[in-house]
């Protein structure tokens, strides 16, 4: 399930909260009251309400901190372990393309969202294997100058103040460089085998904004927003074995992986209450941060896949199974090559 989809439920869980405003406001109408009763009343039941809202997005935060990582190692996977020299090499070994990944993401309580949302069949799926968290990324590798090895690079950036229609704001940058030395290069009869490390930064933003106007006298403005920032360093061993005249490459490999970041959420929300000509100002604001550091949420991945290559074009399809957080992950990724 997507990020946006999850959040529309959310919405709908904000405005129960709402509404309880609301109704509170009517019982004080049958009575005098106080500029404070109102307030100390709405108050409350606004911190009341939101309570099940705030739980469920403690869960997804808490879920997504889990899946970033596995998804950010395979934003620029090659079938190749090591592509070659730029220089002395004749034609020099780079390429530049588009990488498409996908992670599982598993969400405390995810069950209840699945059956309100009344997905179905791929409900069903969702509740066994988890959220499909998808990403996507444009990136670079170039081959090494004299030594063995190769550099590589991605970067996605993507910003949208109304996703699919649905008044959410969503906002979404990563870039990532590692670099990959062969221990073994490649010849008729032994495969190419290198070792890596990379680095890559991922953060963004989802919120979603809304004013409400009751004719008892509630007005309501509100943002509900979650949002995170991590760093990801990943350590990675690779072989692979071009075949068919470099036609087709299978590869598999593993990978060590570390992040340092925040996820969290926030929600503001900002009524006035007007009952028998007595008004009150109310504000309630609340967070979540979850702080992770260097080696506290690992990723131990196996991988594999094959590649296809083409005159001026390079392809590869792979899978990948987290040990840490039991999650699965794959990739395609095309690309103009030399």
């Amino acid at each position: 399930m997507h990020l946006w989809v999850y959040n529309i439920f959310m919405m709908k869980k904000l405005i129960t909260i709402i509404f309880c405003c609301v109704f509170t406001a009517g019982l004080f109408a049958e009575k005098h009251i106080t500029e404070e009763d109102v307030r100390n009343q709405a108050y409350s039941e606004i911190k009341d309400a939101s309570a099940d809202l705030e739980s469920m997005m403690t869960a997804f935060v808490n879920g997504f901190s889990k899946a970033v990582a596995p998804n950010a190692v395979q934003h620029n996977v090659w079938a190749d372990a090591y592509i070659g020299k730029v220089f002395p090499s004749f034609p020099p070994h780079l390429g530049a393309g588009v990488s498409f990944m996908t992670s599982t993401m598993k969400i405390d309580g995810m069950n209840e969202i699945i059956d309100d949302a009344e997905m179905g069949a791929m409900g069903e799926f969702f509740k066994k294997m988890g959220f499909p968290l998808p990403s996507a990324t444009g990136n670079l590798r170039v081959g090494g100058i004299f030594l063995p090895f190769d550099l590589g690079v991605s970067f996605m950036k993507y910003k949208n103040d109304d996703l699919f229609s649905t008044g959410m704001a969503f906002d979404y940058m990563t870039v990532g460089v590692d670099i990959r030395y062969a221990i073994m290069e490649q010849t008729l009869t032994r495969p190419d085998i290198s070792v890596g490390f990379g680095w890559t930064k991922v953060a963004g933003n989802l919120s979603k904004g809304f004013s409400i106007t009751d004719s008892s006298g509630v007005k309501i403005d509100g943002l509900v927003a979650t949002g995170f920032d991590t760093n990801v360093y990943c350590f990675s061993g690779q072989i692979s074995k071009s075949l068919l005249g470099n036609v087709l490459t299978p590869y598999a490999g593993t990978r060590l992986a570390f992040q340092q970041g925040t996820y969290g959420w926030n929600t503001d929300l900002e009524g006035k209450y007007t009952v028998e000509k007595v008004s009150a100002q109310i504000d309630y604001n609340n967070e979540y941060d979850n702080n992770i550091n260097f080696g506290q949420k690992p990723v131990f991945q196996l991988y594999g896949g094959i590649g296809f290559r083409g005159l001026i074009f390079d392809t590869n399809l792979g899978i990948c199974f987290d040990f840490v957080s039991k999650s699965f992950g794959s990739n395609f990724s095309f690309r103009l090559v030399l």
